[in-house]
């Protein structure tokens, strides 16, 4: 797997959010493997199209043999061969075939593949919603040390308490820790520490809960994924029961070949068209096994998607409580004439992430990709 490693060789350049979000879609790893198993999905649907098509064989061979008489000897390609007086047989074979019905099996396969490439793609978007979270809340808490830092030296520059020094060596150890873990998810290398660019926005909008569950219901590309899981064991379920039905195909051959019963050098020309029915009978109750196996796959698929559902609406329920619970913080502190400017950028911050993470909860963000 080639990832994208970015060095960099300016000391304190400045990152902005869209700048870490869009060097980490181009070095995770974990991104990168979901985006090769999208590739590989589309690769099987293109695979499973090729089913309606005809296809076509070619053989040639040369074959050498010691002549006991009588014997039969085996073609290469199939077919038997009553040799005369000649220890070598020689020829070319073209082989046309296509299926002319499978009771609904091809059908059936060409949808089975395109489900299966939705809920990678469900599966990709999933991990892309993960990584838009994971880098926004590094972000923003380096932005909050970064922020804490610049107000705690203004206090001490007022109040010269030397206890405020010890504060804000603890704030720039905290601001380098969250500049490396950004580097790590970020997934670069940087010869110099990077700072970042951005403000923390004051949140303060009122939320309404029971749209944002439904968007989550809608959006989320975990609950798509499901969705898309629940067709595909379905589909599964019934493409084995489709497997009792008969198949039926046309086969055409020619030969082109060395006469075997001659002692001249002469070619002959042969042809052959073939319809071919085969109807399955009996196949000691392995296909009914098979179907009850699809069938617990979906049972246990719909289970999955109901847990999530409702971890879902909890998850919501806690952070809009926990944001509405901070924005009545937010206004109180800004009623007073000398409000606390650390506690308040700490509830700016809360409310930014917490703001986030209803994103990240409906998905909403990976909609157009």
């Amino acid at each position: 797997m080639i990832i994208f490693i970015f060095f960099l060789f300016l000391s304190g350049k400045s990152f902005t959010l869209k700048d870490c979000i869009e060097i980490a879609e181009k070095n995770n790893e974990e991104l990168l493997f979901a985006k090769t198993e999208l590739d590989l999905a589309k690769e099987k649907y293109r695979e499973a199209l090729s089913m309606r098509y005809p296809q076509l064989l070619f053989d040639a061979y040369y074959a050498k043999h010691k002549l006991i008489f009588p014997s039969i000897l085996s073609f290469p390609y199939g077919g038997f061969l009553l040799p005369q007086d000649r220890d070598i047989s020689y020829g070319a074979k073209i082989t046309f075939s296509q299926l002319l019905y499978s009771g609904g099996r091809v059908k059936l396969i060409k949808t089975q593949a395109e489900l299966y490439y939705k809920e990678r793609k469900a599966y990709y978007l999933k991990k892309l919603n993960e990584l838009y979270f994971d880098v926004k809340k590094i972000f923003y808490r380096s932005v909050y040390h970064k922020k804490r830092i610049e107000l705690l030296k203004e206090i001490y520059e007022e109040k010269k308490d030397d206890y405020i020094l010890l504060e804000i060596e603890d704030a720039e150890a905290d601001y380098k820790n969250s500049i490396a873990e950004l580097k790590r998810v970020m997934g670069v290398e940087f010869s110099e520490d990077i700072n970042v660019e951005g403000e923390l926005v004051e949140r303060t909008e009122r939320i309404d809960k029971e749209k944002i569950i439904a968007k989550a219901f809608e959006y989320r590309p975990d609950l798509k994924g499901y969705t898309e899981w629940e067709k595909l064991s379905e589909l599964s379920a019934r493409l084995v029961y489709l497997e009792r039905r008969p198949n039926l195909k046309i086969f055409s051959t020619f030969d082109y070949l060395a006469d075997p019963y001659s002692r001249e050098e002469r070619w002959k020309k042969n042809w052959e068209v073939a319809v071919v029915l085969s109807f399955p009978l009996f196949d000691g109750f392995a296909g009914w096994s098979r179907w009850r196996q699809k069938k617990l796959i979906l049972k246990q698929s719909r289970i999955k998607k109901a847990a999530l559902e409702n971890d879902l609406r909890f998850e919501i329920e806690k952070t809009i409580n926990e944001y509405e619970r901070n924005v009545n913080k937010i206004e109180f502190l800004k009623k007073r004439e000398k409000k606390d400017e650390l506690k308040f950028l700490e509830l700016l911050y809360e409310n930014n992430i917490l703001w986030e993470k209803l994103i990240y909860l409906t998905g909403e963000e990976t909609l157009n990709r």
